[in-house]
């Protein structure tokens, strides 16, 4: 088999590849084989006519491209295989001379995952500096007020609504361009109907802590005054999301207050901290919570760091990328803001409408933190190359079976997942986890 190489550009090569006629015979053979195994002609068994006779009834052609497609496929892997060649994405065949008794030649044109030249990343490493983490007060503080409101009982009161009362409230919003986008949409037959045009959404009994501002900002500031079983109709100015895209305008919203409650916490003593667990005082709870506190913003800072090396090594990389691993990524932040827009109880193509730009639109969007995001990936497994980091067999199974647990068997598990997928997923973050732990040893050296 002769085969020339030639490389492309975009991390992409185009293979020549030439099978020899008495290989390409046999594909011919095969062909006409698995052809005429449903074949039926009078005078023999079904599957069981000669050669000749299969080759008349079939046609030359579809024998061609039977054999054509046999051929293709095996000896494209067989080249793969031998040359060490690790493509990305299926090929583009194009057959370039099929003849019986002649060689059989074809090209492949394929993306391949692409050289990565690395920079000094150990130094890259070493240069980048990590913030410090400590544990103070207010920390401390903010948590106890959160372990306390989780303990708060609610005392129902007949009085105005004011800032710190817990309210359960129904809200109405009159159609506008954008509301949808923040309230999930829905008509409520029970809302005041005053021949204003149709409602774009409602939210029922909507538990809000008056002066948190945890739905729409100026919301809150509405509401105050209001008694049990009162309505009140006010406009408000809707904020642009956090992609920057505008949401906003004014929204008609009506309101009905259905509960007014204060919020009574618990007293900070010794009872209510042995209510929380095991410790002995407020004192150990304390205690307890500056080193979970402190185990908490190690974590977020070594993540905040990694992002930052890695971020830093790719930018200075030396990489071709492929247009199909682009691609691929697009495809994934798409669907990651399709789930994220489910969360929130709106459709895809409703967004689109509401930011007014098209699906492709936001894939062009997405090119730039594509890239990145390849790169990023790309150099992880460079490094991981380089340094010659292998995953255990046992260790590799050990952290798969943690995530199998969840199934009642692994009979279950196959028919949710594909295990194969999970194997490959699982030895990457692995492997990730290896060369971020060399990058921080790399850190800790520096001088």
């Amino acid at each position: 088999m002769n085969i020339e190489i030639k490389k492309l550009p975009k991390s992409e090569i185009e293979m020549e590849i030439e099978v020899p006629a008495i290989e390409w015979d046999k594909y011919l053979s095969l062909a006409v084989k698995n052809l005429g195994q449903n074949l039926e002609v009078p005078g023999f068994r079904k599957g069981q006519a000669p050669q000749q006779i299969v080759e008349r009834e079939i046609g030359k052609d579809k024998i061609l491209q039977e054999a054509a497609q046999l051929c293709c496929r095996k000896s494209y892997v067989h080249v793969l295989a031998t040359k060490k060649i690790e493509a990305v994405g299926a090929p583009k065949i194009t057959v370039l001379k099929m003849a019986t008794g002649n060689p059989f030649v074809f090209r492949a044109q394929v993306a391949v995952v692409p050289e990565v030249v690395l920079p000094e990343y150990e130094k890259i490493a070493r240069d980048v500096p990590k913030n410090k983490i400590k544990v103070d007060d207010k920390d401390i503080e903010e948590t106890i007020n959160y372990l306390r409101k989780s303990r708060a009982q609610f005392v129902t009161l007949v009085k105005p609504a004011q800032k710190g009362d817990c309210v359960k409230v129904d809200l109405w919003v009159d159609q506008t361009p954008s509301t949808e986008v923040l309230i999930k949409p829905g008509i409520d037959e029970t809302a005041p109907n005053d021949g204003k045009k149709p409602l774009a959404g409602e939210l029922k009994d909507q538990v809000i802590v008056l002066g948190e501002n945890s739905l729409l900002p100026g919301l809150d500031e509405k509401l105050f005054g209001m008694k049990e079983g009162e309505s009140k109709e006010f406009d408000l100015e809707l904020p642009v999301n956090k992609d920057g895209h505008e949401v906003g305008g004014q929204a008609k919203i009506r309101a009905k207050m259905n509960l007014v409650q204060k919020i009574v916490l618990p007293e900070m003593n010794d009872e209510f901290a042995m209510s929380l667990g095991k410790f002995k005082d407020v004192a150990d709870l304390n205690k307890n919570l500056r080193q979970g506190i402190l185990v908490e913003k190690k974590t977020k800072e070594d993540e905040r760091w990694h992002m930052a090396v890695i971020n830093k090594i790719a930018d200075l990389s030396q990489v071709e990328l492929p247009e199909i691993l682009i691609k691929r990524e697009q495809d994934k932040m798409m669907t990651e803001l399709e789930s994220n827009l489910t969360a929130l109880g709106l459709q895809l193509k409703d967004y689109f409408a509401k930011i007014q730009r098209t699906e492709a639109q936001i894939q062009e969007s997405f090119v730039k933190q594509a890239k990145q995001r390849v790169k990023i990936g790309l150099c992880l497994r460079q490094i991981a190359r380089q340094e010659k980091i292998k995953i255990d067999e046992k260790d590799l199974e050990a952290e798969m079976s943690k995530f199998l647990s969840q199934f009642e068997s692994i009979d279950q598990a196959k028919k949710s997942i594909d295990l194969e997928a999970l194997r490959l997923y699982t030895e990457g973050l692995m492997e990730n986890r290896q060369v971020f732990a060399l990058l921080e040893k790399a850190y800790g050296l520096k001088s």
